[in-house]
């Protein structure tokens, strides 16, 4: 079973060892390698590499996580605001294929920024996008970039949907008496966590306080239901508008 090591996934957190689950924590571009390698059965996967898999995977249950406003750690540091990026050189976290495909759409269609250039050069670039526990740290620097841009907060008030970032998903040759046996048992760690919180974000209090876990946490939906469904397929409307015009520069995740 591959997840995230990051705080958002840790209502999806198995309570202790499970005897028949090995649990693998990569980035989301990681476990996504991993499933197109055939390395897992079960995963939550960037939702960008759900499209490309689903010929040998499908959705377990209505999992996964997506925002209705601010995601709170899928941020853009910038030093110029979204009109001045044009041209500018534009860092992009390898660690996530759907986040840079947000900002791309967010940059070309939202803003009308079509000529931007994404790098994968932190030092020559003017902003940069940053994820996860990553995101969050530098959003508590005391120096960070003038303008921080929140995609999730992007997306939402532009398109009056939620955003999807990531679901679970199972192999198709999985028995389907073990995916309904992996989908009851997600969905039971999910409604126990989700009522009591605070044990489990006690190990990140490095990265900001107990409280301030939770009502980040909080912030997410885990469950998924119609109106999160409308927003992937808008979300895939736009990726599968730009596929062929848009070019990144080699070596950058897309």
């Amino acid at each position: 079973m591959g997840l995230y090591p990051y705080l958002n996934m840790v209502p999806f957190r198995f309570p202790s060892p499970v005897p028949d689950i090995t649990f693998v924590y990569d980035s989301p571009a990681g476990i996504s390698e991993r499933a197109r390698r055939g390395d897992l059965h079960v995963a939550i996967v960037s939702v960008t590499d759900v499209f490309a898999l689903e010929s040998e995977w499908e959705p377990l249950g209505p999992y996964g996580i997506a925002t209705r406003s601010r995601a709170q750690s899928v941020l853009l540091f910038s030093e110029r605001p979204w009109a001045e990026l044009g041209g500018a050189p534009i860092y992009v976290t390898p660690e996530s294929r759907t986040s840079v495909r947000l900002l791309e759409i967010i940059l070309r269609e939202k803003h009308g920024v079509p000529d931007f250039r994404f790098t994968d050069e932190p030092e020559r670039a003017v902003a940069h996008l940053w994820i996860g526990d990553r995101a969050i740290r530098h959003m508590r620097e005391a120096h960070r970039a003038p303008h921080v841009y929140d995609l999730g907060e992007e997306w939402t008030n532009w398109q009056y949907l939620p955003f999807v970032f990531a679901r679970w998903i199972v192999r198709r040759d999985v028995p389907s008496s073990c995916r309904a046996d992996f989908g009851y048992r997600l969905g039971r760690v999910l409604e126990a966590n989700l009522k009591d919180l605070e044990p489990l974000v006690e190990p990140y209090r490095d990265l900001m306080p107990p409280e301030e876990a939770v009502f980040y946490l909080r912030g997410f939906i885990y469950r998924f239901g119609p109106t999160e469904d409308k927003g992937l397929a808008r979300f895939r409307d736009y990726l599968e508008r730009i596929e062929s015009s848009v070019k990144l520069m080699p070596g950058v995740a897309t």
